[in-house]
């Protein structure tokens, strides 16, 4: 019985956040936006067979035209076929550091504002020195000396955005921890790993 009705109200909740969300003007219209992207970047060129690597020949800097809306490059390239590929590596890139970032941010983030202490000490002041310098050029630094590719990019652009996440969740945590069914559970002897992943 008592599984049932945890059931009910998990599905109750999701259900609610799902309602409001459709409610939301400005949330509906930036998810069709979303799915517009992700179609024309992702299935648009199989279904129009666009080509970013082949050269046209003696058509060097082609304006726009019928054939090639966006014109060709250089050397001949389809500008619009290498827009729509260069979008998929910068959304590939966009999601892969984001998700780095909170894998890293939010359990740091998390364990500080808890335990506190020396930890919650060694974890913001790390904050600190990563927010004092300018990202962008930290960037360019880092990928100068790593090397340029798209995975060097991800990875020094996740590591350069967990301080946000985890100052977002250490403040959160902190007014958090400090309300009565935390401290009920507390009281009852449950575990931090409880009392963090179920309560907080």
């Amino acid at each position: 019985m008592g599984k049932l009705s945890g059931q009910t109200k998990a599905r109750s909740y999701y259900a609610d956040v799902f309602q409001k969300f459709r409610r939301h003007r400005m949330a509906m219209i930036g998810l069709y936006i979303i799915v517009l992207v992700l179609f024309i970047v992702f299935a648009l060129p199989p279904l129009l067979g666009l080509d970013p690597i082949t050269s046209a020949r003696g058509k060097a800097f082609l304006a726009p035209g019928d054939q090639f809306i966006l014109g060709l490059d250089g050397l001949g390239r389809d500008n619009f076929a290498r827009l729509l590929y260069g979008g998929r590596t910068s959304i590939q890139v966009g999601l892969l550091s984001t998700a780095f970032s909170i894998l890293v941010g939010v359990p740091l983030g998390l364990c500080a504002g808890y335990f506190r202490g020396w930890f919650e000490a060694l974890v913001m002041r790390m904050v600190d020195v990563f927010m004092s310098f300018p990202s962008m050029i930290l960037i360019l630094v880092l990928v100068s000396v790593i090397g340029p590719s798209v995975w060097s990019v991800t990875f020094i652009i996740g590591i350069m955005g967990w301080p946000d996440f985890a100052r977002i969740i250490y403040g959160n945590v902190l007014s958090v921890s400090q309300k009565e069914y935390v401290e009920g559970a507390r009281a009852v002897g449950a575990t931090h790993a409880r009392i963090i992943f179920h309560y907080i």
